[in-house]
């Protein structure tokens, strides 16, 4: 019975307090719906290693992505402890269907994709 006692204390504590340590900082997430935002630009780059040619600065041009995400369980299925969530923005280009990594920070609900999963 005192068992059962400290067992229930724990298991209170860990949801009230450190509920982001009872999930897994990165997860899998399908995409289920993508759009293309605005451009962003790294400047000022210098290109070289062209053996006929001189060092020459250039700008490279990229696009924002706006993703809905579904998080995958560990078996790939869709987790239903989680709901879509929607506006995630990232620089990492997915295709509609595809799969992400994802990190939660601070166990909350606010995925960061940090790569494309296979």
């Amino acid at each position: 019975m005192l068992e059962k006692m400290v067992q229930d204390i724990i298991d209170k504590k860990m949801q009230e307090q450190y509920a982001h340590a009872l999930i897994p900082a990165v997860m899998h997430a399908q995409v289920t719906k993508v759009s293309a935002l605005g451009t962003y630009e790294y400047k000022d780059m210098k290109i070289e290693g062209c053996d006929k040619c001189e060092p020459y600065t250039a700008t490279i041009t990229g696009k924002w992505y706006e993703y809905n995400l579904k998080i995958l369980t560990k078996d790939g299925a869709p987790d239903d402890n989680f709901p879509e969530v929607p506006g995630v923005k990232s620089k990492i280009q997915i295709e509609q269907g595809g799969k992400a990594a994802v990190v939660m920070l601070y166990g909350e609900l606010r995925p960061f994709i940090v790569g494309e999963a296979k």
